[in-house]
């Protein structure tokens, strides 16, 4: 694996996509929220996540998830965002630029496909227990990565952070900590916090990116049981051979936007050099994958192979 001192000198990039060919959106990958207020359960502002849209790529043993944030609540608030992880992660900034780049990439190669006689293809388709490794600004964002080994841990490391913080005790959402527990039975250990301001419009916030260890591609779902509405997410899939095999949320939820691409990696590598370093072929597999349906119905993460 590479030095976190390489991972430290590499940009973030943004990546919000729409549908190809359509209107892009701004988007967020998906992370459950925690109000931060007086608040009590009668009045507990609702957190709304109207759009998801990330770019992954894995290629079987690492991630880079690179995501930007749209998110908005029923009444003007900080939140705490948690973001669960497989493996530690290095945590990098963003740019926005390679939003309109990918999806020129993406329009290129399926007009390419239309006239080499493809067709549009398929439409439908224990004390360390809650250990700070990494706290660092970026941009509008707070961020601090933790280990946690214990739910007991993860629930006293928020109460403390919000007793430093001068806020005084806080409603933990007991649907999160429940759901938090069933990451840490499955292995997930490494959490990411991330500060907030929401107010009634929806506000983007700079973009980051995740890099960590994955032996599946991996995006996170069940984690937004939190929050309220429905979503339309986003994900464009960078991987060796393109996804097939899904472990996780049952594959008939997931639709294809497009049919599955072979682009070159030189050409990622113009968008995300870092992407690109991933892999070792000359060309890669490319996915755009959708799911809608209500934040609350989400059960399970996306795992692929």
């Amino acid at each position: 694996m590479m030095s976190r001192t390489f991972f430290n000198r590499l940009t973030i990039t943004a990546l919000a996509l729409g549908l190809v060919l359509c209107q892009m959106q701004p988007g967020f990958a998906d992370r459950g929220s925690i109000p931060w207020g007086n608040w009590n359960t009668q009045n507990m502002p609702e957190i709304f996540e109207p759009a998801q849209n990330a770019i992954i790529a894995w290629n079987g043993k690492e991630e880079i998830l690179l995501l930007s944030t749209d998110l908005k609540a029923s009444k003007p608030t900080k939140v705490l965002e948690v973001l669960p992880l497989p493996s530690e992660p290095v945590v990098t900034r963003g740019d926005v630029s390679n939003f309109a780049k990918i999806n020129a990439l993406i329009n290129d190669e399926l007009r390419q496909n239309w006239f080499g006689g493809k067709g549009p293809g398929d439409t439908r388709a224990s004390s360390g227990a809650a250990e700070v490794t990494f706290h660092e600004k970026i941009g509008a964002h707070d961020i601090r990565v933790v280990h946690v080994l214990e739910s007991s841990e993860f629930e006293q490391w928020i109460r403390d952070f919000f007793k430093k913080e001068g806020t005084g005790p806080q409603q933990i959402s007991p649907v999160l900590l429940a759901t938090i527990e069933q990451y840490l039975l499955d292995g997930y250990h490494w959490f990411v916090f991330d500060v907030v301001e929401l107010g009634l419009q929806l506000k983007s916030n700079d973009a980051i990116q995740y890099r960590f260890a994955a032996d599946k591609f991996y995006y996170p779902l069940r984690i937004s049981a939190t929050d309220s509405g429905e979503t339309s997410i986003r994900l464009v899939a960078l991987s060796e051979r393109g996804l097939s095999s899904y472990t996780g949320l049952p594959q008939e939820s997931i639709r294809q936007a497009h049919r599955k691409l072979q682009v070159e990696t030189a050409k990622i590598a113009n968008i995300n050099q870092e992407m690109a370093s991933l892999f070792r072929s000359e060309t890669i597999s490319l996915q755009t994958l959708r799911i809608q349906g209500n934040l609350k119905s989400f059960d399970l993460d996306v795992l692929a192979r």
